[in-house]
């Protein structure tokens, strides 16, 4: 799924590209959301990685990688997760603690946590975020308005319109939200049983959400992952091609990196400026939202390094397996690594070593030949 350096754009919604300076996660104005938080990083770091590809290749004449977050799908969310961990395999959370002897997983994959006064002991969940991954949580409590009574009060208005409902399930009050940075977590203890788990906290960014020292929530409660997304370094590949000679990567030439050459920076051709969404929810079911587009969502290998790489994928579906020649895995499960006898050149490129000859003397002696024999 590579890109030819002289229309690095046409893939790319043009009102994201002409203005993707970077979007401050704090306004005058005040705090953006969670959402707007979350969407912000995961655009503004597509956008430096893209932006640097294209400045490599057309710096060093040669193809360059490019990273993007993608979304990771699991069959049974959050019951999946906790069996990596377990395993060791790649996942999203660099620490889980499940604790009491009174939590089980429903048939969709999420966690309950129940309450026991009387046998074993209550449930307890923490999670902490790996670096490179972003998740959207859904957790659920059935003490009414426990989450609203428990956050800060300058930091409510920060969650979705999805949250405090109050309703389904049988629980009564929930709250939706992403971990967004490395060490990020959230904890819930229902009776606070547990030195190493939280009654109830939430830091995102480094931000504590929850009110000190929260009373247990003395009720069952539900966690669910609602969203995986994980940064793929080596999402795809410029190809540097300056066919037009004018080195600008602009393929209608006036360099205002607007490919379709309407000025227009509208991603649903309605002329409004405003891209046609924001995240996967905005769009229908099937579909995915993708720099400010809602596309057909298209399960599949999104490691370009990967033998079982699919080029038409877009959300990746854990079918990655074997690395192409002169790469290796890394802690994340991707292929980025180069083996043994294999160098990564500018572009994030593995290539294979020049061996050396044991015996260079002998490219000597043979140039001294080949002269001897000239001149006579």
């Amino acid at each position: 799924m590579g890109f030819m350096l002289g229309d690095p754009f046409s893939h790319m919604d043009s009102s994201i590209i002409r203005n993707s300076e970077t979007i401050s996660f704090k306004t005058e104005t005040g705090d953006l959301s969670i959402d707007e938080r979350y969407d912000a990083k995961k655009r503004n770091d597509n956008n430096a990685s893209y932006d640097a590809a294209v400045a490599l290749a057309a710096s060093s004449q040669a193809d360059a990688t490019y990273g993007r977050w993608v979304e990771v799908v699991y069959t049974d969310t959050l019951k999946s997760v906790i069996n990596k961990y377990d395993d060791g395999l790649p996942q999203p959370f660099k620490n889980i603690i499940q604790g009491g002897s009174n939590n089980s997983f429903t048939s969709h994959g999420s966690l309950r946590l129940d309450n026991s006064d009387t046998y074993g002991t209550s449930g307890s969940f923490h999670a902490k975020l790996a670096d490179k991954w972003m998740v959207k949580i859904n957790l659920w409590s059935d003490n009414f308005e426990y989450f609203e009574d428990n956050l800060l009060t300058n930091k409510i208005d920060r969650f979705d319109d999805a949250s405090f409902s109050g309703n389904g399930d049988g629980y009564t009050d929930w709250i939706n939200f992403w971990l967004i940075e490395e060490n990020d977590y959230f904890s819930l203890d229902i009776d606070n049983e547990r030195s190493d788990t939280a009654q109830l906290k939430v830091v995102i960014e480094g931000v504590t959400y929850t009110i000190s020292n929260p009373p247990s929530s003395d009720n069952e409660a539900k966690v669910w992952l609602k969203e995986v997304w994980h940064w793929n370094p080596t999402y795809d590949t410029i190809v540097y091609d300056d066919s037009n000679g004018d080195g600008d990567g602009d393929s209608d030439g006036d360099g205002d990196g607007d490919s379709d050459g309407d000025g227009d920076g509208d991603s649903d051709g309605n002329g409004d400026g405003v891209p046609e969404c924001s995240t996967n929810q905005d769009c229908a079911e099937g579909e995915i939202c993708e720099s400010g587009t809602c596309v057909e969502k298209i399960e599949g290998c999104l490691d370009s390094n990967s033998n079982e790489y699919d080029s038409s994928a877009n959300v990746d579906d854990g079918t990655c397996i074997s690395c192409k020649t002169g790469y290796e895995k890394d802690t994340n499960g991707l292929c980025t690594l180069c083996v043994e006898g294999y160098s990564k050149n500018a572009a994030g490129i593995c290539y294979e070593d020049e061996e050396e000859s044991d015996f260079p003397w002998l490219a000597v002696a043979g140039l001294g030949i080949a002269l001897v024999l000239v001149i006579s």
